[in-house]
């Protein structure tokens, strides 16, 4: 699977190819192209953070992991959604992994949901209440971990890219012109 970079790479090169030899020459054509490939470090939304109270009834393919439960049984939780600013691909691709072992997380256009479950009823349960928010600043926490992995990453991209845009430039400039030259020299008159 290419990774999101090598993809934005690929692009890049596509445009360059196909740009003509006054924006190869021109700076601004470099800059335009740096901010349109530019990736916004993903951020949760917190201040736009929903919830709801749900249940549902647990079975093996939808049991929470880490809980003793016998199918059947009715489990409470708590579901939250959290909006996702920049770049959630990056996000959703770097915690892979664990989307795929977790039935706790996911990530949904650009939302990241997380359900926190609690096996007695929630609602004017202090106890509850105080359980599941920990639960969920733990969990919050545990993926802004990997939200500073990516935003990392983004930093050591931008450097990426821009030394490749000056290499691709500088390669098809030179195409360019070992054509040019051939041309002329094709030339008998």
């Amino acid at each position: 699977m290419k990774t999101i970079y090598s993809k934005i790479i690929d692009n890049v090169k596509k445009e360059i190819a196909n740009a003509d030899d006054a924006q190869l020459k021109s700076d601004l054509y470099k800059e335009e192209l740096q901010e349109d490939y530019n990736i916004q470090p993903p951020e949760l939304q917190k201040d736009l953070l929903s919830v709801e109270i749900k249940s549902k009834t647990l079975t093996d393919n939808n049991a929470p992991e880490g809980f003793d439960y016998h199918e059947g049984d009715v489990v409470n939780y708590a579901y939250y959604s959290i909006p996702i600013k920049g770049d959630h691909n990056l996000l959703k691709q770097k915690i892979e992994s664990l989307l795929k072992a977790s039935n706790k997380f996911a990530i949904v256009k650009g939302f990241l949901f997380i359900e926190e479950y609690y096996f007695e009823k929630i609602e004017n349960n202090d106890a509850a209440i105080a359980s599941v928010k920990a639960a969920m600043l733990k969990d919050v926490a545990f993926i802004e971990q990997y939200i500073q992995e990516v935003n990392t990453e983004i930093e050591t991209f931008k450097i990426t890219l821009q030394n490749e845009i000056n290499t691709e430039i500088a390669i098809e400039l030179d195409k360019r012109r070992i054509k040019q030259e051939t041309i002329n020299k094709l030339n008998p008159f």
